[in-house]
């Protein structure tokens, strides 16, 4: 559920009548070096291939700056504090940590290529979550986006609106709504629909919510579920 903090994100009567909002933000990825955010992440799963019963996980990860590199792009580290797996809830033994990941990300929000033989990683299928259009908005203006990793390991295209800004915790932030598909060599088809709070400043994602479904046979069909990515609060 969308937290207090959020109800005065509306379209109307978001910012306090002294501050007026914002014509059109800059939704475009800016790193700097030193640049760390902890997040957690809620996921949970229904499918026939888990036979009735709810899977759920909880991941708590850092993405951490290394440096700044050139065309609004930064290596970034990605390492994991805590992973847990309940399937019908019981907890399940023996979930390893994934190994930390050193990426090139780009200036929307994403790995320019993808660790995609890290299976243990459930990070990577919320990833689209920190996906930005590189585009400026005006509020209440829709547009398409199409992009792809170097690689060809993963494919979004879809719509995204910005829909307001305002507060959320410490910072001011966009609020984006998204309607994406995702594609790639080695993933079922999938889609998305979620909400995304991002620095309207640097494109940080702040939180975001909502659901995904894919086409997997390995697992018997279609996956249904939803999901939270917050950053963990430094107060």
């Amino acid at each position: 559920m969308i937290s207090l903090a959020l109800a005065t994100i509306a379209t109307v009567g978001l910012l306090a009548p002294q501050d007026a909002p914002p014509a059109s933000v800059n939704l475009t990825r800016s790193w700097e070096k030193g640049e760390k955010q902890a997040y957690t992440l809620d996921l949970s799963f229904e499918g026939d291939a888990f036979e009735g019963q709810s899977v759920t996980a909880f991941v708590a990860f850092t993405l951490e700056v290394q440096e700044a590199l050139e065309n609004g792009e930064a290596r970034v580290q990605a390492s994991y504090e805590k992973v847990s797996l309940k399937l019908g809830g019981e907890e399940l033994p023996g979930i390893d940590l994934p190994e930390e990941i050193v990426a090139v990300y780009g200036a929307n929000g994403l790995p320019k290529k993808l660790a995609l033989d890290n299976p243990d990683d459930p990070v990577a299928m919320v990833l689209p979550a920190f996906f930005v259009p590189g585009k400026e908005l005006k509020i209440g203006e829709e547009t398409s986006f199409k992009w792809s990793s170097e690689d060809g390991s993963l494919e979004l295209k879809g719509t995204v609106q910005l829909v307001a800004t305002g507060r959320l915790y410490e910072e001011h932030v966009a609020m984006l709504k998204y309607t994406m598909e995702s594609a790639g060599k080695e993933l079922p088809p999938g889609k998305f629909e979620f909400t995304s709070y991002v620095n309207s400043k640097t494109g940080k994602l702040v939180k975001a919510e909502g659901s995904l479904s894919a086409e997997d046979e390995e697992l018997g069909g279609e996956i249904k579920g939803n999901f939270v990515i917050k950053k963990v609060r430094n107060v």
